[in-house]
């Protein structure tokens, strides 16, 4: 249960920061890795273009941010 709170409150610390990034002309993609090595994903945050936000797993230290233009 721990986790859960942990990754609920990182996901709305982050979800500012990743809010304002998106625009209705980009998307943008977090994805969250078990360690350093960046290899198992564990958890991902989506901004789409549509406006929607999509997430799944948990929030961890280790992550990568990608941003792209819609089509």
């Amino acid at each position: 249960m721990k986790k859960v709170g942990f990754a609920v409150l990182a996901l709305s610390l982050l979800a500012g920061p990743a809010a304002a990034a998106s625009q209705s002309w980009y998307y943008t993609k977090i994805t969250y890795y078990s360690d350093a090595t960046k290899t198992v994903v564990v958890g991902r945050i989506t901004d789409l273009c549509n406006g929607e936000t999509t997430t799944m797993g948990i929030v961890t230290p280790y992550y990568n941010i990608d941003t792209g233009s819609c089509p």
